[in-house]
């Protein structure tokens, strides 16, 4: 089987189209990446995403007007910053949950491994976005405050499934392969990646749980694959290299705390408990 498409790795761009003003992404090889699922593999796994209503049902404008109350907070900022989603930029966003700062040092291999499963879940989820188009909030509503800036393709883009939520999934799921005892938080910021695309008014919450469940099928999909496996290998000595080295934490650490005090209050017990006798 060939690899997805000829997809390469511009196929980020539909993931970006609604951002703008970002960091340009350090130079890198001249070589073009693929992911790591065929053609007829992509196109099933979209044609299984379930049609969305083709108007936002009462719970969607019921859920996404509550996110409105969240416009300049605390929560807002961070779906600001949950907008970056190129490698290797993006694996910032599970430095607080992983306990390590994943963009410190070069990581060849967890970013090549990130690139072709954002490739594969941006392909898959375009697929679908495809057959089922649906207008995003903040065109349902053209006084919506949005957290980025807003292209007029990103205006145009389908909100069903949400491609963002389905990608936070996806890396949520790679994350918990990576780092299994620190698997509850980082599951946490997946989810948390796909909900900023409701705060910020871009997809509707339906779109969400879509977009999450198309990432978690795509990532089983992917992590079948003898290719994958050989570079989370690889991803892994580096993931584990990064935990073990001693630094300060991520600045943004304590405003996870401070949204997400419960799992603080998890990790702080379970520090206690594998400190004990």
């Amino acid at each position: 089987m060939k690899p997805a498409g000829g997809a390469a790795i511009a196929v980020a761009a539909l993931l970006l189209a609604a951002c703008a003003g970002l960091p340009a992404a350090p130079p890198t090889a001249d070589i073009v990446l693929t992911g790591y699922l065929a053609d007829t593999v992509t196109a099933r796994l979209a044609a299984e995403v379930p049609p969305p209503s083709p108007t936002p049902t009462p719970a969607d404008r019921a859920g996404s007007d509550a996110y409105r109350t969240l416009e300049g907070g605390d929560r807002w900022l961070m779906a600001v910053t949950h907008a970056e989603f190129r490698p290797p930029f993006v694996a910032q966003q599970f430095d607080c949950a992983v306990g390590a700062r994943m963009t410190a040092q070069p990581m060849p291999a967890l970013t090549r491994l990130m690139t072709r499963l954002q490739i594969d879940t941006v392909a898959t989820g375009g697929l679908a976005r495809g057959v089922n188009p649906r207008l995003r909030p903040a065109v349902v509503d053209p006084q919506r405050r949005v957290c980025i800036r807003l292209t007029e393709a990103g205006r145009a883009a389908p909100s069903w499934p949400s491609i963002a939520a389905a990608v936070g999934t996806a890396y949520a799921d790679l994350f918990s392969d990576l780092a299994p005892d620190r698997s509850v938080p980082v599951q946490r910021i997946g989810r948390e990646i796909g909900l900023s695309r409701a705060v910020c008014g871009l997809d509707w919450p339906s779109d969400v749980s879509a977009g999450a469940g198309l990432g978690h099928t795509v990532y089983a999909a992917v992590a079948s694959t003898p290719a994958f496996q050989d570079d989370l290998a690889l991803a892994r000595v580096e993931v584990t290299a990064v935990r073990s080295a001693a630094g300060p934490e991520s600045p943004g650490c304590a405003a996870e705390r401070r949204l997400f005090p419960s799992d603080a209050r998890r990790d702080q017990a379970g520090r206690g408990a594998a400190s004990a006798p």
